[in-house]
């Protein structure tokens, strides 16, 4: 049983038959018989049966397949952003493969392109031929819709014009003309049907070929694509174990660094340590030296002072005596106490060995001079010497 749509199939393909052998309109045909749904004007008809070759450009909000289009390899023009439902269809039935590619494999391939099974694009002029079109009709078409072709797709590559112009030795023997002769008991339309049918059953065998033949080869594409994805997994582990050697080798030496930086830290810090330790010892004794000179020099200070007390009691004795003795004691030598001029501040002091300061012109004593303040120590003068 044949479906409603084969059978709707094979009534178009038996009206179009007649149409090209009787020169009557098939689609007007076509909508008395019904079979056609909504009546549609024949120039749109006739409109969509003229191709367009692939220009070289991709066409922006259409489907980004290529479709075959009588062996001219197009842009298929269904309306979305990356691949329409028709097309991933086929691609599914083709192992997840567009069969014809895309529009950028078109346009990178250029005239050198083929598809999946070595074809290369059919010329235009021999499609035109095929579909018995006209040259003016295309021109007209293209001008209409700012198409721009060019001239020389529009004739016969030499190729094509030297095997039409063959005397029949090489090549398919030519095709004689067809005479038809209708009789009244020849049932045409039987007949035609029966042609179809036998276009149908050939298309059939051709089909069940093509999906043998695309079944072997999506279990070879299957194959490859096992060894390819099994290679790149033992890759991919040998560059996962290299790593992790490489981070472990890594990891070892920044180990040893940071104990070796650890170690050189501790040194550092305890010979850091010493020395602050050897240079705290010497202050405290350069401290304990300065105290030990200071308290001998005071001690100096104050045993010349009681010597100078001593000696000025002993004078004012003398004196009240009597006058002679007092010359007679002036005569007298005093101890001489060794002293130098030593200059402060613009002044000029006397200094005794004992670091004792005198005044230059009383030569009274005012102090000690400290050495390490670099500075004088004044002491107090009891009431009677400052009274004397």
């Amino acid at each position: 049983m044949l479906s409603d749509r084969m059978l709707k199939a094979v009534c178009v393909g038996v009206v179009n038959e007649c149409a090209n052998m009787y020169g009557f309109n098939a689609e007007e045909a076509l909508e008395r018989l019904g079979a056609r749904g909504k009546k549609v004007k024949v120039d749109k008809v006739k409109e969509k049966m003229i191709p367009i070759p692939f220009d070289g450009e991709k066409k922006s909000g259409c489907c980004n397949a290529i479709r075959m289009n009588h062996g001219l390899y197009t842009q298929c023009l269904n309306l979305s952003d990356e691949v329409c439902k028709s097309c991933m269809n086929d691609a599914s039935k083709n192992g997840d493969i567009l069969p014809y590619g895309t529009v950028e494999d078109r346009i990178k391939a250029g005239s050198d392109f083929k598809d999946s099974k070595g074809r290369k694009p059919t010329p235009y002029a021999k499609v035109l031929q095929k579909l018995k079109i006209s040259k003016d009709e295309v021109k007209t078409y293209a001008e209409a819709r700012g198409i721009k072709l060019d001239e020389s797709e529009l004739e016969m590559p030499v190729s094509e014009k030297k095997i039409a112009s063959d005397d029949g030795k090489r090549g398919r023997p030519k095709k004689t003309g067809k005479i038809v002769e209708v009789d009244s008991s020849e049932d045409l339309f039987a007949g035609l049907v029966q042609n179809s049918l036998s276009a149908c059953d050939g298309e059939n065998e051709v089909l069940e070929t093509e999906k043998v033949s695309k079944a072997e080869k999506l279990s070879q594409e299957k194959a490859e694509k096992k060894a390819a994805l099994e290679a790149e997994r033992a890759e991919k582990k040998a560059a996962l174990e290299a790593e992790k050697l490489a981070k472990a080798d890594k990891l070892a030496q920044e180990k040893a660094e940071k104990k070796a930086a650890l170690e050189a830290e501790k040194l550092a810090k305890a010979e850091k340590q010493a020395q602050e330790k050897a240079e705290k010892e010497a202050k405290k004794l350069a401290l304990e030296k300065e105290r030990a000179e200071k308290k001998a020099a005071l001690e100096a200070a104050k045993a010349e002072k009681e010597s100078k007390k001593g000696k000025k009691v002993e004078k004012k004795v003398e004196k009240k005596e009597t006058k002679t003795e007092v010359e007679d004691s002036d005569d007298e030598e005093e101890p001489v106490i060794g002293v130098k001029k030593f200059e402060i501040n613009g002044k000029i002091y006397l200094k005794s060995t004992t670091n004792v300061i005198y005044d230059f012109e009383s030569q009274d004593e005012l102090g000690v001079w400290n050495e390490t303040k670099q500075e004088i120590e004044f002491c107090e003068l009891e009431e009677e010497e400052e009274e004397d």
